[in-house]
């Protein structure tokens, strides 16, 4: 068994001796020799600290003398001639040179510290970047961008009792208390102290009362007038209540102050308006419409439907409108009437037809010959030509007329 256990041993350091020389002829150079037999010690300062792997058991140290290894800051061992093992990071002081074999490459940071007081924060993925350091009396605060930044200490801008903090352009400022009795207000994106709006005490003491303005523009109280009266304007420059003769037109005299008088108004007699032995008949002006619509334009006879009037009229005028312009030529149109039912002779109302001109979206025409349709008329609309390259689209057709 001994001698089984002598065969593994140099076995063992067969395979071990080499890298331990090659450790020490890399990291801590030619000045410590290997060896049992004729060690060469380092200078009393080498340490080498025990790393994660927690080799601080002197008896697994060799063949380096002259070292002195800590623990956790504690000296646990020195001048040791055994290192049969050296665990996973291991931090080895050579006097030359400082090299861990703890940390792996692609955790150690690149300083990017420049300048006295300057701070390392992780920028994005972790990377390490400089922040300068900030003002004089600025602090540290987080961003809403997930970085620290150097802010200012926002600062009391008030002195005096009633003062209102708000922000301008150029950040916190001072609004004075404003005057007694005066309104806060907003003037552009700036708060302002007003005067309050001109009240005025309340003249009317009855219902039916109005409110006018006096000289200077003073309050004044109108008491109501009696049934029937109306509010004139006086020579004065004030309302004042007046009675008019029934049945009466007041017209407007020169002076604008109209008069109860036979030279400023119109008299109705029985109902009928009499003005210099002329009777006059009341026509209302009632406008009415038809109007057609086409999609798609070609040339045909009754395009859309065909309409019939349901009372007198007089034909204003034909207006014209499309979404898609015609190209090339124009687009022209016509209405034609038949006073002999539904499938009579029709004739055109137009003596000019409406068109509308190439490259155009409308047109219209007021030429007419015939401007009167009759109740039971029948009326359609025609196209007679469409643009040439283009022929337009989405046409509409109003025809205005007024009861007669």
């Amino acid at each position: 068994m001994a001698s089984d256990a002598a065969f593994i041993r140099g076995e063992i350091r067969t395979l071990v001796d080499p890298l331990f020389m090659r450790f020490r002829e890399e990291l801590l150079g030619s000045g410590v020799s290997y060896g049992r037999i004729a060690p060469v010690a380092l200078p009393p300062t080498t340490v080498v600290v025990g790393g994660p792997g927690g080799t601080t058991d002197p008896n697994d140290l060799g063949f380096i003398r002259g070292i002195k290894v800590y623990s956790g800051g504690t000296l646990i061992g020195s001048d040791l001639d055994e290192l049969s093992f050296l665990g996973a990071g291991v931090t080895v002081a050579t006097g030359r040179a400082t090299i861990d074999i703890a940390t792996p490459l692609s955790a150690k940071i690149t300083n990017p510290m420049t300048t006295l007081g300057d701070v390392i924060y992780g920028e994005t993925s972790g990377t390490p970047t400089r922040l300068g350091i900030g003002a004089s009396g600025y602090v540290l605060t987080a961003g809403g961008d997930s970085k620290p930044h150097w802010q200012s200490v926002l600062s009391d801008p008030t002195i005096a009792i009633g003062d209102i903090i708000y922000r301008d352009v150029s950040g916190l400022a001072r609004l004075p208390i404003g005057v007694s009795g005066y309104l806060l207000r907003a003037s552009g994106n700036i708060p302002t102290w007003y005067a309050p709006l001109n009240w005025m005490e309340n003249p009317m003491t009855q219902v039916g009362d109005i409110i006018y303005g006096n000289t200077s523009g003073v309050p004044a109280s109108l008491v109501i007038g009696t049934s029937g009266q109306v509010l004139i304007a006086g020579g004065d420059s004030k309302p004042h209540w007046a009675s008019i003769t029934a049945g009466a037109l007041w017209i407007e005299e020169n002076d604008g102050s109209p008069t109860d008088s036979a030279a400023t108004k119109l008299i109705f007699p029985s109902g009928t308006l009499t003005l210099s032995g002329h009777t006059m008949t009341y026509m209302p002006y009632v406008p009415r419409q038809l109007a057609w619509y086409e999609e798609t334009l070609t040339v045909a006879t009754s395009k859309g439907p065909l309409r019939r009037i349901d009372a007198n009229v007089t034909v204003v005028g034909c207006y014209l409108y499309v979404k898609t312009a015609p190209t090339g030529a124009a687009l022209i149109v016509d209405i034609q009437r038949s006073s002999s039912g539904p499938n009579g002779t029709y004739a055109s109302i137009f003596s000019a037809l409406p068109q509308i001109a190439a490259a155009a979206d409308n047109g219209s025409s007021t030429s007419l010959s015939i401007s009167q349709l009759n109740a039971g008329d029948y009326v359609r609309m025609d196209i007679t030509q469409i643009g040439s390259t283009l022929a337009g689209a989405n046409l509409t057709v109003d025809l205005n007329m007024i009861l007669r």
